[in-house]
């Protein structure tokens, strides 16, 4: 099912920036540092947002991350299709739950 599309008022459009190879290569490490792509990067900057660092955490944590997220979306899938049997919606919810929490410290928030 694909999603909902957006309204028009919160639809992008695009701006365009004239950087030299010099400043394009400083912002470009400047938003890679922050994990952010060079649009984001340029976005929050120009909207004079706080710009966060991106926390360094191990891979082993993010390739857990994934397969965890992995099994519940597959879990989910059968759920819709009421193919899985023994399996809840509390216990979808509380592995929901955990996936979230793991992402949160992925990513440096609350826990």
């Amino acid at each position: 099912m694909s999603r909902p599309l957006k309204r028009s008022a919160d639809l992008r459009q695009r701006a365009e920036i004239y950087l030299t190879p010099a400043e394009r290569e400083l912002a470009q490490a400047k938003a890679d540092e922050a994990g952010l792509t060079l649009s984001s990067f340029a976005r929050e900057s120009l909207l004079s947002r706080r710009i966060a660092q991106a926390p360094t955490v191990s891979a082993q944590r993010w390739a857990e991350l994934a397969r965890t997220a992995a099994n519940l979306n597959q879990l989910a899938r059968h759920l819709n299709n009421g193919t899985a049997n023994g399996v809840t919606p509390e216990l979808v919810a509380r592995l929901l739950g955990e996936v979230q929490a793991l992402r949160r410290e992925l990513l440096g928030g609350a826990k």
